[in-house]
């Protein structure tokens, strides 16, 4: 069997530190939170910071809603690090890993 190589570009998500600024580049695959309406967006592909693209043109940006502002702790056991997150243990665990690793605890 012949080896093949497949380039997927870009794979992995990545968060910007800042809010959204319609005039920058963004690569694809990158969260972004708007300033004014609090929503988050990811974008689906490139997106020019030289053509005025509003992050409602769907063929550039997916919205994924607004952060939460309220979080109930009682049921939590914050640990110092994430890897010491326990294996999943339960239906939840892959996504409460997930969680944790995207609010950056």
């Amino acid at each position: 069997m012949e080896l093949q190589k497949t380039n997927l570009g870009k794979v992995s998500i990545t968060v910007d530190i800042d809010y959204w600024k319609v005039n920058k580049t963004y690569d694809r695959l990158v969260i972004v939170q708007n300033k004014n309406s609090d929503i988050c967006y990811i974008s689906r592909k490139p997106v020019p910071g030289n053509k005025n693209i509003q992050q409602t043109n769907r063929e550039y940006w997916i919205p994924l809603g607004k952060p939460s502002t309220t979080v109930d702790f009682s049921t939590f056991t914050i640990l110092p690090s994430v890897e010491q997150l326990p294996a999943s243990q339960s239906e939840d665990g892959p996504y409460l890993r997930w969680c944790c690793l995207f609010l950056g605890w």
